[in-house]
């Protein structure tokens, strides 16, 4: 973000902004049991990767959870990993502000579908959050 007033930036066309949290240890299928319940086609317990893509209003979201994963940090433990990318085009300009408040919009979009719609509350609360949805 700081370099977005950089004169060497002719124009931004769209905002993209990806998050990717790692769960070391964690089995995020036993943890989202929402996959279970809407009998998603491509889930099953032996899949490793479960990836939606849709669009919400003018936003493409991307969401890939990843579970039974080497863990980032100890590669003999198994982990987890939800990886959120959220992409928005915008009309061509040069102000720097229109793009900083549509990163700001995406940002909240994502705490609301990680801690709105894909972890369960009693979960989240665990890690001591300091915001949530």
């Amino acid at each position: 973000m700081e370099h977005l007033g950089d004169a060497t930036i002719l124009r931004f066309t769209g905002v993209g902004l990806r998050y990717i949290n790692d769960f070391a240890g964690i089995d995020i299928y036993n943890v989202i049991q929402r996959f279970m319940e809407t009998g998603l086609e491509s889930f099953s317990e032996a899949n490793r990767v479960v990836r939606w893509n849709f669009v919400q209003e003018e936003t493409l979201i991307g969401v890939n959870i990843g579970n039974a994963l080497p863990s980032r940090d100890n590669q003999n433990e198994l982990g987890s990993v939800i990886d959120i990318d959220l992409q928005e085009r915008c009309e061509p300009t040069v102000e720097t502000e229109k793009v900083i408040v549509l990163a700001d919009r995406l940002h909240d979009l994502n705490k609301a579908i990680l801690f709105g719609q894909l972890l369960p509350e009693d979960f989240v609360s665990r890690f001591g959050p300091t915001y949530q949805h």
